[in-house]
C-alpha cells in the first residue's frame, strides 16, 4: 500500500492546512483567504488529476462527514429532506446532480467548490458499497467525476439503477 509520503517523493501531493468546514461563514473566509490555504487551493485548481470521496445520504450513523463531526444528526436529516442523495467535498447534491440550495454548510466550507473540479482533467470518485449507488450515479450526471473507483456489488447495483 502506498502511503502520503510515498506518493510525495513520486509526485507533487499538496494537504489543506485548513478543516472541511469552519464554524461560520465568516470564519471559512478569512480561512480561505490565507495565503497557505489560498495556495493549496490554486494548486489543486492546476492540478492534472483529483481524488474524491462520495459520500451518500442513505448511510446515516455511517457517513464519514458525520462520523467526522462536520455535520449534526439534524442537519443530515435536513439536508435528506431537501432532496439530496450524497455529497462530494462537503457540497451536497440531488439525484440529478445538482448542488442543494440554501444549506448553511456550503458557506462554511474552506476547500475546493465542487463546480471548481471541471477544471481538473481526470475527477476519480471513491466509493463503495450498494447504499451508495445512487450518490455515485447523482455524481456522474452532474460531471463532477469522469472515473469511479469502486466494488464489484456497487458497480452491479449502478448497473441495476441505471437499466432500470
Amino acid at each position: 500500500m502506498t502511503g502520503i509520503g510515498q506518493l510525495d517523493a513520486a509526485c507533487s501531493v499538496s494537504i489543506m492546512p485548513a478543516p472541511l468546514r469552519a464554524s461560520s461563514q465568516e470564519i471559512a473566509c478569512t480561512l480561505r483567504n490565507e495565503n497557505s490555504v489560498r495556495d493549496v487551493m490554486l494548486t489543486a485548481q492546476a492540478a492534472d488529476a483529483a481524488i474524491v470521496g462520495i459520500g451518500a445520504i442513505n448511510q446515516k450513523d455511517q457517513a464519514s462527514i458525520l462520523k467526522s463531526g462536520y455535520i449534526t444528526q439534524g442537519e443530515q436529516l435536513m439536508i435528506g429532506r431537501k432532496g439530496a442523495v450524497g455529497d462530494i467535498l462537503g457540497y451536497f447534491f440531488d439525484a440529478h446532480g445538482e448542488i442543494i440550495p440554501d444549506i448553511k454548510i456550503h458557506n462554511e466550507l474552506i476547500g475546493l467548490k465542487l463546480n471548481s473540479l471541471s477544471t481538473i482533467p481526470t475527477v476519480i470518485g471513491v466509493a463503495g458499497g450498494e447504499q451508495k449507488a445512487e450518490a455515485i450515479i447523482a455524481a456522474m450526471r452532474g460531471n463532477y467525476i469522469n472515473a469511479l473507483v469502486t466494488d464489484q456489488k456497487t458497480a452491479g447495483k449502478i448497473i441495476q439503477i441505471i437499466e432500470k
